[in-house]
């Protein structure tokens, strides 16, 4: 899939979520994705902090997720962060 995420602009689709707190530091990015028509859900986040990028709440989850899995590599951290993502 090779998804990239960071913290200047951020495409919108549908399901995008998008958090900023002006001066604290920090930006929350997800994005929510339907693998096939009536597959499990891939949803992506990445949490840029002042202090670490984390990928914690990447995940694939619904009926039939147990044969995905999201790998991530932060690539670049604070303020710019650049994190890849492939769905196996």
């Amino acid at each position: 899939m090779g998804q990239r995420a960071g913290a200047g602009p951020v495409p919108r689709r549908h399901g995008d979520r998008l958090c900023r707190r002006p001066l604290s530091g920090h930006l929350d990015v997800g994005a929510t994705y339907r693998i096939g028509l009536g597959g499990p859900t891939a949803e992506y986040q990445i949490s840029n902090h002042r202090y670490g990028v984390g990928t914690s709440m990447t995940g694939v989850s619904g009926r039939g997720s147990q044969q995905y899995w999201i790998n991530t590599s932060v690539a670049t951290g604070y303020p710019q962060a650049n994190v890849s993502y492939d769905l196996w």
